[in-house]
C-alpha cells in the first residue's frame, strides 16, 4: 500500500510540474506577440515634418547660408541655391523609417521631459546593421509643434567609419556634425551648417 501511495504522489508532482512548464511557455509566446505587435504602430512622422520644412524654405523669400567647418575652424561660407539646400536637407528624412521595409527594425518611446520642457519621442534601432541608430524629436508641450530633431547615423566607408549627428531646428537652421575615424588611426571632424532665418531684403 505504501508503494502505491508513493507512486501516486510522484505522478501528481510530475503532472503539476508539466502543467507549470506549459503555462510558462504560453506566457512567453504571448509576450513575444505583444512586442511584435508594437512594431506595427507608426513612428512619429518626422520625415513628413522635414518635407514641410523643405517646402517652406524653398518657397520663402529667404537666403540659405552654408557654413563649412573642419576640425573646429571655419573653412568657407556662402549663399547656396534652393536646389543645393534641398539635396542636403534630404539627408534628414531619407529613408522614411515608417516604410514597411524599415519599420520593424525600430522601436519608439515617448515621455514628457521636464528638464527640456518638451514632449520627447525617441526612436531606436533594434539591430546593429541599421545606419540610423537613433532619432530624438522634441515637441512644444502646449502646441505639440516640433522644436528640433536630432538624428544619429553611423555610416561605414571602405577606409573609415563616419558618425553623424544631424540637428534640425524648426524654421531656423540645420547642421550635420561628422566624425570620421580612419582605419589608419586618423580622425577628422566636420560640420556643415545651413541657416535660412534671414530675409533676402535684409541683406
Amino acid at each position: 500500500m505504501n508503494k502505491i501511495y508513493l507512486f501516486l504522489v510522484l505522478i501528481t508532482f510530475i503532472t503539476i510540474g508539466s502543467c507549470g512548464t506549459q503555462d510558462t511557455t504560453t506566457n512567453e509566446h504571448q509576450t513575444d506577440a505583444l512586442v511584435a505587435d508594437t512594431t506595427n504602430e507608426p513612428l512619429y512622422p518626422y520625415a513628413q515634418y522635414i518635407d514641410s520644412q523643405i517646402n517652406y524654405v524653398s518657397n520663402a523669400q529667404l537666403a540659405v547660408f552654408q557654413f563649412n567647418y573642419a576640425n573646429g575652424k571655419l573653412v568657407d561660407s556662402s549663399i547656396i541655391s534652393k536646389d543645393t539646400f534641398k539635396a542636403i536637407a534630404l539627408q534628414f528624412n531619407n529613408p522614411d523609417l515608417n516604410l514597411t521595409e524599415f519599420r520593424k527594425s525600430y522601436s519608439e518611446e515617448s515621455f514628457q521631459d521636464l528638464s527640456t520642457e518638451s514632449i520627447t519621442f525617441i526612436i531606436k534601432a533594434l539591430n546593429d546593421a541599421s545606419e540610423i541608430k537613433e532619432v530624438t524629436v522634441l515637441l512644444q508641450p502646449e502646441s505639440k509643434a516640433v522644436k528640433n530633431i536630432i538624428i544619429k547615423k553611423i555610416i561605414e566607408h571602405p577606409d573609415y567609419t563616419e558618425t553623424q549627428n544631424l540637428l534640425w531646428v524648426n524654421n531656423m537652421n540645420c547642421q550635420i556634425v561628422s566624425v570620421l575615424n580612419y582605419k589608419s588611426g586618423k580622425t577628422e571632424n566636420k560640420v556643415l551648417k545651413l541657416e535660412w532665418d534671414k530675409p533676402l531684403q535684409g541683406m
